[in-house]
């Protein structure tokens, strides 16, 4: 009986052991720096993206895994930002240093920017992208500028370059330091007349122009600055609406939000996809007023959440 117990014994410890070592074996290593104290000596060396958090804070908890998947995403792009993270209750000095108020907190480390906004993996990355990239890209040649429209879904902006006079070159300037404020959120880009197909004329160089919704708009100095018209025009026809960037959309124009379900959106025989093809064909036909497009801009949320803590009632999704 001894024996057969220090056989059953002896089995279960090579079990576990051969268990941790195919644990060990399948164990992909991170690609998120971890970092100290003396990450304020090195934060201006190059660019830093990074994750102050609280091993008790719940929503770090949640955020770590994401993270461990933007570090690996954009080692495989082999992108010049390194994905770190702090533990804010062990290194003090640092997160005093950086102003670190809440948890978690991202920062990319550039200019002391604070990237205030949606945490999921997908949205994390391309904005790190954006970060590491020039603010104003480069449109090398046509066949960039027709993918850029094809793949692109979110608008982006093109400076037309025209001659180096001083006064003409006071639009790029100025477009320049519009993209300084918004390269997070939005492309901008410059590029060469010759780099335009027939279909996209140019009346006068220099120009800016806007490429969203399988269309064009130029900039027209009448309008108003600059500033106003590219913050005005920097969302597309029926923009997701979340959290983090009501304020920005709604800052120009009345903002009207269709209240929808992501998955039955899509679906048009359904009452909710019946009710959000209704809101797009008002928001298409708004577009074509310049009156109207000057006042409204459309959206739509997904879900009611959002909905609730703007009005004072309660706002039933439709379908429901």
């Amino acid at each position: 009986m001894w024996l057969l117990d220090c056989c059953i014994h002896g089995f279960f410890m090579f079990l576990i052991v051969q268990i941790i070592n195919v644990v060990q074996a399948t164990n992909i290593p991170s690609k998120v720096i971890e970092l100290n104290d003396k990450f304020l000596q090195v934060k201006n060396d190059g660019l830093w993206f990074v994750d102050f958090y609280a091993p008790w804070c719940a929503h770090c908890k949640r955020l770590t895994p994401v993270w461990e998947h933007v570090g690996h995403a954009l080692a495989d792009r082999q992108s010049l930002v390194r994905v770190a993270k702090l533990d804010c209750t062990r290194y003090t000095n640092a997160a005093s240093a950086l102003n670190i108020r809440g948890y978690p907190t991202i920062i990319l480390q550039f200019s002391e920017w604070k990237r205030n906004g949606e945490r999921k993996k997908e949205a994390i990355i391309d904005f790190a992208v954006k970060a590491a990239g020039p603010i104003v890209g480069i449109i090398e040649n046509v066949q960039q500028l027709s993918q850029m429209r094809r793949n692109l879904k979110e608008p982006f902006f093109v400076y037309v370059e025209g001659s180096q006079d001083a006064q003409l070159l006071e639009l790029f300037d100025n477009y320049s330091s519009i993209a300084e404020m918004l390269f997070w959120s939005t492309r901008f880009y410059r590029a060469k007349n010759e780099m335009f197909p027939k279909a996209v004329p140019i009346p006068e160089i220099p120009s800016v122009l806007v490429f969203k919704d399988n269309d064009y708009l130029i900039y027209k100095k009448e309008e108003g600055s600059l500033s106003d018209w590219i913050h005005s025009e920097r969302w597309s026809l029926m923009p997701l609406v979340v959290s983090t960037n009501i304020k920005e959309i709604g800052k120009m124009r009345i903002l009207v939000l269709a209240i929808v379900n992501m998955v039955e959106r899509r679906n048009g025989t359904t009452q909710v996809g019946k009710f959000f093809s209704l809101v797009t064909n008002a928001a298409q036909t708004v577009r074509k007023d310049s009156y109207l497009s000057s006042i409204f801009q459309f959206g739509w949320l997904d879900g009611n959440e959002i909905a609730n803590n703007i009005v004072l009632g309660t706002v039933n999704q439709p379908g429901k």
